[in-house]
């Protein structure tokens, strides 16, 4: 049995949710312009997510590292499609990302 440190899961998740913000477009429920859409951060700005059209970019800034995973959006739930598995995230009325650790309380920044 191969043991992964929490340390490198947490910093693979951070990784996923970054790529996923970047690109995600929702077609129903709109929030702006082009529905959610837009860059989300934590308090501290370590977690940054971009999500745009099809592509959620996901930036660790302590890492120094930004990728970029395919998403689907489904009303105000989105699903990045990261190479360690499915992260939902979910966008509240307010604005507000929430989802896996990592990507708790992320307010959009735009």
């Amino acid at each position: 049995m191969t043991v992964v440190s929490p340390r490198k899961v947490l910093a693979v998740v951070v990784c996923a949710v970054f790529l996923a913000a970047g690109g995600c477009s929702k077609s129903s429920t709109s929030k702006g312009k082009s529905g959610i859409d837009g860059n989300y951060k934590n308090d501290k700005g370590v977690t940054v997510v971009e999500l745009k059209g099809d592509t959620a970019y996901i930036t660790n800034v302590k890492a120094g590292a930004t990728n970029g995973y395919p998403c689907t959006v489904a009303g105000d739930k989105v699903t990045v499609k990261a190479p360690t598995g499915n992260i939902d995230l979910a966008v509240a009325a307010d604005g507000t990302m929430t989802g896996a650790p990592g990507f708790r309380s992320l307010k959009r920044a735009d």
